[in-house]
C-alpha cells in the first residue's frame, strides 16, 4: 500500500472538525506519529516539504509578493485573499498558566524566574513545539554544577552561565535553552 500522500486525509479530517484548532492538533499528531513508521517514511519526507513550500510561500506573501506558485491562476486569487502579514503567536505556558507569548520577528523571547515544573512551548494555533518536566538540576546553579565557584562577570569578562539544556524545534527553525539561576532559571527561545 503506498503512503506518500497519507497526511492529506488527515488534515482534511483536522480542517473537518468542529473545533478546528483542536482537530487539527490531532491530525498533526497523528502525521508525526505515522511518519515515524518505516511504511510512512517518504510520505512523511512528503509532508515535511509540503510544509517547508507553504513557509516559503507565506513569508513571501507577507510581504506582498506572489512567488511562482501563486503567481498562476486560480492561486493568484488565493494569494489576494491571504497578503495579510502572518501573526503566529508562540505561548510558553507551565501548566495551566500563560509565562508569555510572542511572534516570531519578535524572537528572542526569554521567561525569567523558571522553577521545577511542567512546561510547553506551543503555537496560537495549539500545535505544540516542546513539553517537558524541568527539574531543579536544570533551572538552578548548585543542582547543575554542585559546588563549582560561581565568578562574577566582572572577574572573567564573560558570562558565568552555561546553558543546562538546549533543544532544537520546528526541525532546527528554532532553539529553546534553559540557564541555570541562583535559585530560579532562564528559558530562552530563539531563531538560529
Amino acid at each position: 500500500m503506498c503512503h506518500d500522500l497519507y497526511f492529506v486525509a488527515l488534515l482534511c479530517t483536522g480542517l473537518a472538525a468542529a473545533d478546528t484548532r483542536d482537530g487539527l492538533r490531532r491530525s498533526l499528531q497523528d502525521i508525526v506519529r505515522l511518519g515515524r513508521q518505516k511504511s510512512h517514511a517518504r510520505g512523511y519526507r512528503l509532508f515535511l516539504r509540503f510544509l517547508a513550500t507553504v513557509r516559503a510561500e507565506a513569508e513571501w506573501m507577507s510581504h506582498g509578493q506572489p512567488t511562482a506558485l501563486f503567481a498562476r491562476p486560480p492561486l493568484a486569487a488565493i494569494h489576494t485573499a491571504m497578503a495579510t502579514p502572518l501573526s503566529t503567536q508562540i505561548r510558553i505556558e507551565r501548566g495551566d498558566d500563560l509565562l508569555g507569548a510572542c511572534g516570531l520577528a519578535e524572537l528572542p523571547f526569554t521567561a525569567h524566574h523558571i522553577t521545577p515544573g511542567p512546561y510547553r512551548i506551543l503555537l496560537d494555533t495549539g500545535w505544540v513545539l516542546w513539553e517537558g518536566h524541568l527539574q531543579a538540576h536544570q533551572l538552578t546553579w548548585t543542582g547543575a554544577f554542585g559546588d563549582r565557584p560561581l565568578e562574577a562577570a566582572a572577574s572573567t569578562g564573560e558570562t558565568p552561565w552555561s546553558a543546562t539544556y538546549r533543544q532544537p524545534l520546528l526541525g532546527g527553525l528554532l532553539e529553546l535553552t534553559l540557564t541555570p539561576g541562583l535559585e530560579s532559571g532562564t528559558l530562552t527561545l530563539r531563531r538560529r
